[in-house]
């Protein structure tokens, strides 16, 4: 572990290295992650979601941090830095102090608000790519009211050219839709 908290059975079982969520774009870890600078350039990552509003930032002469401001951070502001980082391309890392929680649940949101998805698909996605998240209880009410506050959106396929590109992803497409949206004319 980072040496910021004492080890347990849980934290003792994290990735070796970040997990890319979506490819060529979103990576999740933990601030240990965040502090493997080498492996980080080698993956491409230009960009860091620092999701610890206490925890400083590690080679800001390296990559361009964002950290945020509150704690919990706020999911909207989150969402509009990352949609940013995918529009100029860019390779992000979203990092918390164990990577199972607090930057899992932004993950999780953005997938929600970019893909159109629903929550539970959002998670299942995540916990696929990284099995070591826990979403505590408080983080899983604050995913069902930014679902809701999303409203009825259109459902992307899984990226990567659909589900057979990504094993495991799961072949029942309600899974994935937060809300049916009627499309117009029919």
């Amino acid at each position: 572990t980072c040496g910021h908290c004492l080890p347990t059975s849980q934290t003792t079982q994290s990735s070796a290295m970040p997990s890319e969520i979506l490819p060529g774009f979103l990576f999740l870890g933990s601030y240990d992650d965040s502090a493997k600078n080498e492996l980080l350039k080698a993956m491409g990552v230009g960009f860091v979601l620092n999701c610890v509003a206490r925890c400083q930032n590690l080679y800001v002469n390296t990559f361009s941090y964002f950290r945020v401001t509150t704690s919990p951070p706020t999911l909207t502001e989150c969402v509009r830095h990352l949609d940013a980082i995918r529009e100029r391309k860019g390779r992000i890392l979203v990092h918390c102090m164990s990577g199972q929680d607090v930057a899992p649940t932004v993950v999780v949101a953005y997938l929600m608000h970019s893909l159109g998805w629903g929550l539970q698909a959002s998670i299942a996605w995540v916990h696929e790519r990284r099995p070591t998240i826990q979403l505590k209880p408080d983080s899983l009410v604050r995913l069902q009211a930014f679902d809701a506050e999303l409203g009825p959106r259109e459902c992307q396929p899984p990226p990567g050219g659909g589900d057979a590109a990504m094993p495991g992803t799961p072949s029942f497409p309600m899974l994935f839709a937060s809300k049916s949206v009627a499309k117009p004319g029919t």
